[in-house]
Parts: C-alpha cells; sequence; structure tokens
C-alpha cells in the first residue's frame, strides 16, 4: 500500500481528481503492484497526530454508492466511544464479494471524490483518511492495512484496527459460504483475524433497539458465539445514538435522486458536499 504521507489534499478538484486517476491505475496493474492505496489524508503524518500516537484505528469499510448520514453517524459514534488515541480510515473496495458493478454506477474516481467529501463532514479534530484496495474479505483487508502502518511508520506503534460495520455485513462476515461450508474454516479465518490481527468488530444495529430474530439467529451459532460473547468481545452490537440516520440505504438515495425526489428530502440522508457532488456529476439519474 502506497501512501500521501506527508500530503494533505485539500478539496481542490484538480488534486483530488489526479489522485484518483492515478489509484485507479494502480489497481488496474496486473504486474504484482500494490493492491491499495491511501488517496487523501486531514493530517500528513496520520494515522498519527505529530507526536499523539494512534492506539486503534477504525475502518469504515463500505461500497460508498452513495456515502451517507449514516455512514457519518457510524464514524460519529465510534468517536464518542473512544477512550484511546483514535485515527479514522474510510475504505472503499475494488473487489467485492458481494456486490458486483452496475451499469451507471460512479466510478472509482467519483467515490473517493465522494468519501473525501463525507470526511469533510466529520472534521479534522482526529486524523482522518481515505483508502482503496482490491481485496474481498475481512482478513486481507486488515492484513494489507497492517502493512501499510508498517511501512508508512515502522519505528512507532500500530494501532489495532477496528472495523464499522452494518449487520448485513456482520451476517456475510460469518457465513459459512465464504470458509468453503466448513466450521473449522472459518474458526481458523476467525482465529488469524481477531487473535493473530488483533481486529474487532462494531455493527450497528439494523435500527430496533432490541436484537430482531435474525440477529438472536445469528448470534445462537456456536461459531460466531465463541467471538461476540468473548470477555474481551471481539464483536460488539450497538445501537445509533442518532436516530435519525436509522433505515438511510444507498438504494433508498439512488432511487430517490433518480425519482428527483426534493433537495429537502435528500438532505435528510446526505451531507451537502455529498449532494452537491452527486448532482454536479449527474449520478443515479437513470
Amino acid at each position: 500500500m502506497r501512501s500521501s504521507s506527508g500530503l494533505n489534499l485539500s478539496s481542490e478538484p484538480a488534486i483530488i481528481r489526479a489522485k484518483a486517476e492515478q489509484v485507479q491505475a494502480a489497481l488496474n496493474d496486473t504486474t504484482g503492484a500494490a493492491r491499495s492505496e491511501i488517496i487523501w489524508t486531514s493530517h500528513a503524518t496520520w494515522p498519527h497526530i505529530d507526536a499523539v500516537e494512534a492506539q486503534e484505528l477504525i475502518v469504515l469499510d463500505s461500497s460508498f454508492n452513495p456515502p451517507h448520514r449514516a455512514h457519518l453517524a457510524m464514524l460519529r459514534e465510534a468517536r464518542t466511544r473512544a477512550t484511546k488515541a483514535t485515527a479514522y480510515l474510510v475504505l472503499v473496495s475494488t473487489k467485492n464479494a458481494d456486490k458486483k458493478p452496475q451499469p451507471g454506477d460512479p466510478t472509482l474516481k467519483q467515490k473517493l471524490e465522494m468519501m473525501i467529501r463525507l470526511c469533510h463532514a466529520f472534521g479534522d479534530r482526529d486524523p482522518i483518511a481515505v483508502g482503496c484496495l482490491a481485496a474481498p474479505t475481512f482478513a486481507e483487508k486488515a492484513g494489507l492495512i497492517d502493512q501499510c502502518l508498517e511501512r508508512l511508520h515502522s519505528a512507532r506503534l500500530r494501532p489495532r484496527q477496528i472495523y464499522l460495520l452494518g449487520f448485513d455485513t456482520l451476517a456475510r462476515f460469518f457465513a459459512l459460504r465464504y470458509y468453503d461450508e466448513s466450521v473449522d474454516e472459518i474458526g481458523k479465518a476467525m482465529q488469524a483475524y481477531f487473535d493473530l490481527l488483533g481486529a474487532r468488530i462494531i455493527c450497528a444495529r439494523r435500527g430496533n433497539s432490541e436484537p430482531d430474530q435474525e440477529e438472536r439467529d445469528l448470534l445462537s451459532k456456536h461459531y460466531v458465539k465463541r467471538w461476540t460473547e468473548k470477555p474481551d468481545q471481539p464483536v460488539a452490537i450497538i445501537n445509533f445514538s442518532d436516530r435519525s440516520v436509522v433505515g438511510i440505504s444507498s438504494t433508498e438515495i439512488r432511487k430517490a435522486v433518480k425519482d428527483k425526489q426534493s433537495r429537502s428530502h435528500l438532505s435528510t440522508m446526505l451531507t451537502e458536499e455529498v449532494f452537491d457532488y452527486i448532482l454536479a456529476e449527474g449520478l443515479y439519474r437513470t
């Protein structure tokens, strides 16, 4: 993973556009080049702020099609719960185990530009970055990020990775179909992810303040219980404090844009900068 170490990209469109195009070219390279990239940081020393070393790295990994207020709320929720020096990474993968690109989807460049605009709404009180990679599984993603942190700051602390997920993603994370339908294989993968890499998961409940039946069913599986009931709780399921974002989905937003819903309606789901970008780029109109 290459980094923009020392480069704090502003919202200057030409700079962001050029960097995003470099990212696309790098990820399209089939010669064994790096499969991931940090393209924007709020602080030149990300994930640290000068002498203050981040102990935890919050990773918001999504398709961002488009990024919306529920994504922002997850970042803010994590910030309210942070008890250690924390950095943030907003991450998109070009290889998704479940979602295939559809006609009319934004380009990688456009997604990255929207993600940067989402970060603007989060602010720069804490170090935050935007990145992308070509890895379909969480174990691969965590390994690539860990390698990146080692290369960026080999002499400094590597923060523990904590992933922010929605419940649907958590259900896929524990789905046996990704582990050859083998309880032994999922056990090995979870041990590598949680014990060896030290990664953690914070999952936002769908909207109910109490577990629904699907959540109870998932958590009752013995190969899931091992990780949700451990004393140090590698997997924690939480409720949104900001109830106004419950139920927001990218699918709903794409349909609302296509149907030419009002700005006031769309503004309940999108930040102002992301909304203006969607309009300027003509996204989701067909």
